[in-house]
């Protein structure tokens, strides 16, 4: 099945930091190299470390400084070479921040600590590095929160990958499978859940899953286990397709193509979020077209 993301963000060095309330997404250049060696993940790492503090240290919340960290864990959990044309690395990574006074520490948004030193924790989770190796050297490329994704598996690990490069833009043409919500005509975005649609023909992903294939009545299974919606944006262009109910037998009368206006009141014919999904192909950033998805 392929897999695939959209949203057109551009952003050169921006660092998207909220503390209480989690780390959504970070872009950042390379690190800088010391004493002329070639940068290691440690390094990089050591940075974001860096800037973490520096987010601590300059909110008008907190009334204490860091007068230490360390790394408690850094481990490699995955390697992509298919999504993009150089390697994609993800890295768990725990660390502690020593405040000078940990009883001004206030300890909100999912924080924690560890025998007086703050760790890692946030509301959304631990967070994982995205590091590219476009020029052989690490590049942290961003921040994906363990609250946000399942990170325990390989399927996991992969989809998480998609849908942190969908939101800085970096996938070509490709195409995905969920559920939409908040269309309007006047809007060109909307919010798109995107899920994994399994057929009796993915024996390996279903015995991932440990799900028997007797529970594919009708020889499908939607697996969504987090609901987690990013905005997609159409354009004058898009081309939507709903199935034709009632209509014919053949492809051509099966289905039928439908302005804006018409798919927006399609799918208010739906109540209870009890939309079908739709299969979605994107291009540059932006909706391409959308199609509805047939449900048995």
């Amino acid at each position: 099945m392929k897999r695939f993301f959209i949203i057109k963000i551009i952003v050169i060095c921006v660092i998207a930091l909220a503390i209480a309330g989690g780390i959504h997404w970070v872009i950042m250049g390379s690190a800088e190299r010391t004493g002329g060696n070639l940068l290691t993940v440690e390094d990089v790492a050591k940075q974001y470390i860096q800037q973490v503090i520096q987010e601590y240290e300059g909110s008008d919340w907190a009334d204490f400084k860091i007068v230490d960290s360390k790394i408690t864990k850094l481990e490699k959990i995955s390697r992509n070479e298919q999504i993009l044309t150089y390697p994609i690395e993800l890295w768990s990574l725990e660390y502690r921040l020593q405040p000078d006074d940990i009883s001004k520490v206030l300890l909100a948004g999912g924080m924690n600590e560890v025998d007086d030193w703050i760790t890692e924790d946030s509301s959304m989770g631990k967070p994982f590095l995205v590091v590219s190796f476009e020029n052989t050297e690490p590049n942290l490329m961003g921040i994906i929160w363990s609250g946000e994704e399942d990170m325990t598996t390989v399927t996991g690990q992969e989809k998480a990958i998609q849908r942190f490069l969908l939101r800085i833009g970096l996938l070509p043409e490709s195409e995905f499978i969920g559920f939409i919500s908040n269309f309007s005509v006047e809007k060109s975005s909307f919010n798109f859940d995107e899920v994994e649609w399994v057929t009796l023909d993915d024996e390996g992903r279903l015995k991932e899953l440990n799900i028997e294939t007797n529970e594919l009545p009708n020889g499908y299974y939607i697996h969504n286990p987090d609901e987690h919606a990013v905005y997609l944006e159409v354009q004058e262009e898009t081309e939507y397709t709903i199935i034709n109910w009632g209509g014919g037998t053949t492809p051509n009368e099966f289905t039928r193509p439908v302005n804006k206006l018409e798919f927006a009141e399609y799918l208010g014919t739906y109540i209870n979020n009890t939309t079908p999904p739709f299969i979605i192909i994107t291009k540059d950033g932006y909706v391409v077209s959308i199609t509805e998805q047939y449900v048995p």
